[in-house]
């Protein structure tokens, strides 16, 4: 009670408390120029989510406060037996968190967001390909990382990130906003895993409201990314950290928000992106963005066409990348539950390295409502990866067959 005390009497205090735990098998096989390869685990995972949420009675203060850890045990056979000769069956919490503040004011909106993560993981389950919701857009695909080369590492994770929406009049809204960003293997050891990327990022969006139905959205922004590497010895051991090749870029987007109905909307972005590296030069990338969102009665369905660049964690390369993403998430009943997605992505565009790449992922699932809270599935993910470059070609496929228990509250506990 006495922490109570100190909550402001003209606010609310909420919490909320929902977890899902996943059983799944994966299994994994591929081939490249070094030789078969294959890899099955049984895994298990618990993930909680827990939120605080304090907003004042006028709704225009909001402060959130985010836990959301992952408890995985990678292979629950050699677990149970103690076998833990290879540290990627050990069992180490995943920590992970954030926050948003958020204060309105009638010319101006602060937000300021701060996520961080660290804890010891796998890459197949860092790369644990994230389900569609029907909510935002449909996530595109992640790599496969090929169980020759994956491994457990720590990885540290943080970006705080601060913007300023500042309402020009009642069409159009100026947002300034700046972020920090670091991503990747937190010790020496790990960045031989992972290396890790850090820098600033700016960027200013304006958005005008033409009507009811259409928006345009500009938005310009610039980053620089370094990159911190391990340097390995004749072994294939940690020797020492070594700075990597940093990256600039400057980038302008302009994008055509539209309402085209009570259940169909879309929106059409086009823009580029100039890039500097040491070792790629000076070169600019086309980017662009089509979207279709149809929501109906009880079913959302989603389709996203996207190229953008992005750092291929393979070659270490800044590269042109499209992706098409498809996404079904429909209410059957009121008790039936089903969800159905595909992505796929390729290098395509001029390319200056002869590294390439296509991956193609899908996800699947049914699911039962035993009340409103609860909610049970059974589902697979599958994917098929091709890649190659100088030192290596590799075709890699991962199938994983799941079950999952999923308890998430209509109302949160008030304070």
């Amino acid at each position: 009670m006495l922490a109570l005390a100190h909550i402001p009497m003209n606010a609310e205090s909420t919490i909320t408390a929902q977890v899902r735990t996943e059983v799944r098998e994966r299994l994994e096989s591929g081939e490249s120029s070094i030789g078969q390869q294959s890899d099955a685990a049984l895994e298990v995972e618990v993930a909680p989510v827990l939120r605080y949420d304090l907003i004042n009675k006028h709704g225009s203060d909001h402060l959130a406060v985010l836990y959301t850890p992952r408890f995985i045990v990678p292979n629950v056979p050699k677990a149970l037996a103690g076998d833990l000769s290879d540290r990627r069956n050990k069992f180490v919490p995943f920590q992970n968190g954030g926050f948003g503040l958020e204060l309105e004011r009638p010319r101006y909106r602060v937000m300021l967001y701060g996520f961080a993560a660290y804890g010891s993981i796998t890459t197949s389950a860092l790369l644990l390909q994230k389900s569609w919701l029907g909510e935002g857009a449909v996530p595109g695909p992640q790599p496969i990382l090929p169980s020759d080369r994956a491994a457990r590492f720590t990885l540290l994770f943080y970006q705080p990130q601060l913007g300023v929406a500042i309402k020009l009049n009642r069409h159009m809204t100026l947002t300034p906003s700046v972020r920090y960003a670091s991503f990747g293997g937190a010790d020496g050891e790990s960045r031989s895993t992972i290396p890790r990327t850090s820098g600033p990022q700016a960027q200013v969006n304006l958005d005008v409201v033409v009507s009811r139905r259409s928006t345009f959205k500009t938005m310009i922004g610039a980053a620089y990314t370094s990159v911190l590497n391990a340097q390995l010895d004749v072994a294939g051991n940690f020797d020492r950290d070594r700075d990597g090749a940093p990256f600039a870029n400057a980038q302008v987007e302009q994008r055509y928000v539209r309402k085209f109905s009570r259940t169909l909307s879309g929106e059409i972005a086009a823009g580029g992106i100039i890039a500097d590296n040491r070792v790629q030069g000076t070169r600019f990338y086309p980017t662009g963005e089509a979207k279709v969102e149809l929501q109906m009665r009880r079913t959302k369905m989603a389709v996203i066409l996207r190229s953008t660049p992005w750092v291929n964690l393979f070659a270490g390369e800044f590269e042109p990348r499209t992706e098409l993403s498809f996404g079904v998430y429909s209410n059957i009943t009121s008790t039936w539950v089903a969800r159905l997605q595909a992505t796929g992505a390729r290098t395509l565009g001029n390319v200056d390295s002869i590294s390439k790449y296509t991956l193609v992922v899908g996800d699947g699932a049914l699911g039962y409502r035993l009340t409103r809270e609860l909610l049970i599935e059974g589902g697979a993910r599958g994917g098929v990866q091709d890649f190659s470059n100088a030192n290596l070609d590799s075709q890699s496929k991962q199938f994983t067959f799941y079950g999952a228990f999923s308890y998430t509250p209509i109302v949160p506990v008030r304070l």
